[in-house]
């Protein structure tokens, strides 16, 4: 999700965080805590970003492997879903 914002930024450096979290349907602090990892992405959040971002198919699944790797605290599950995203 970062490297998408920075990559906007690349392409218009006018673009700030705010105008990203806007189009996200997201306040900035929260984009924020999400970048930082403070906040982890829930499976509600990836869906409204894949909506928001109009991702493909394959995306929309990439990321939604990542939200399951990242909040699976069981070495076993988080290993198979590594083994999917590669």
């Amino acid at each position: 999700l970062k490297d998408i914002y920075l990559g906007r930024r690349e392409k218009n450096p006018a673009y700030s965080m705010s105008s990203f979290a806007r189009d996200l349907g997201l306040s900035k602090s929260f984009l924020s805590r999400i970048f930082s990892g403070e906040r982890p992405m829930s499976m509600k959040l990836a869906i409204q970003v894949s909506t928001a971002l109009d991702f493909n198919e394959t995306q929309t699944r990439s990321l939604m492997l990542s939200v399951l790797q990242a909040a699976s605290k069981n070495a076993k599950v988080s290993k198979k879903v590594r083994a999917i995203l590669e």
